[in-house]
């Protein structure tokens, strides 16, 4: 009967992970961090063990967004907010990624709205493209952030379909120049430093989130995400 047991733990250990596997049976795409940009896989969603917020909870005022500095780091990430804020919320995101989108669209505004304004909190917006026109679209959030048109790309990026994006008419929605928008997107190292960032902290899947010592995938509650956030700024 002794002999039994690890057999029996093993079974049990296997019935645990199927239960946290994702929502959907594609295998999740590994980030390729030496080719500049390059992924192997398409990634529609991620996983999740919370169903995701929806922002008929939130209270946003989309038509008065909030108004902070969004600067372009050396690596080619953006910061929200104040830059060497001691608070910053790290968020590895995908435009190609459905709960990333939601979270766009939702929490980040909230957080947006009623945090980076007022200097209380930072962002960082690391880009992770796990597909070829989630990474056209990073392409032109970075480009977009180098013009000064981030917070417009951002909102237009998130709400808009992004395959086959017809990059003359993107250009005009938020007001930049198109050649030096071409010109920025075609270099191919340019989102390098946001792969490497995601290699350090170990993230091979989107949305994922370090505040702190605190970092976890996929989305949480509301409720939640609030306890996180006063926690890390106590």
């Amino acid at each position: 009967m002794q002999s039994k047991r690890p057999i029996i733990a093993l079974l049990s250990l296997l019935l645990l992970l199927a239960a946290c596997e994702t929502r959907r049976s594609t295998p999740a795409p590994q980030i390729n961090t030496e080719t500049g940009g390059d992924v192997s896989g398409a990634v529609i969603d991620s996983p999740n063990e919370a169903t995701p917020t929806t922002a008929d909870s939130l209270e946003i005022s989309e038509s008065k967004p909030a108004t902070f500095d969004n600067s372009l780091t050396a690596s080619g990430t953006v910061v929200s907010g104040t830059i060497d804020n001691p608070h910053r919320l790290m968020l590895f995101s995908d435009y190609d990624c459905a709960y990333c989108r939601e979270f766009m669209t939702s929490d980040l505004r909230w957080i947006e709205n009623e945090l980076v304004a007022r200097g209380a909190l930072s962002i960082e917006r690391v880009f992770v493209p796990m597909s070829q026109d989630g990474d056209h679209a990073a392409r032109l959030a970075v480009c977009a952030a180098e013009q000064k048109k981030f917070p417009e790309a951002d909102r237009w990026l998130s709400t808009h379909a992004i395959a086959a994006i017809d990059v003359e008419k993107f250009a005009k929605a938020i007001g930049v120049n198109v050649k030096k928008l071409l010109a920025c997107t075609a270099n191919k190292d340019l989102l390098a430093g946001n792969l490497q960032k995601a290699y350090e902290f170990g993230v091979q899947r989107v949305p994922f989130f370090v505040l702190g010592s605190d970092s976890w995938l996929g989305l949480v509650t509301r409720e939640e995400l609030r306890e996180k956030i006063e926690e890390a700024l106590r």
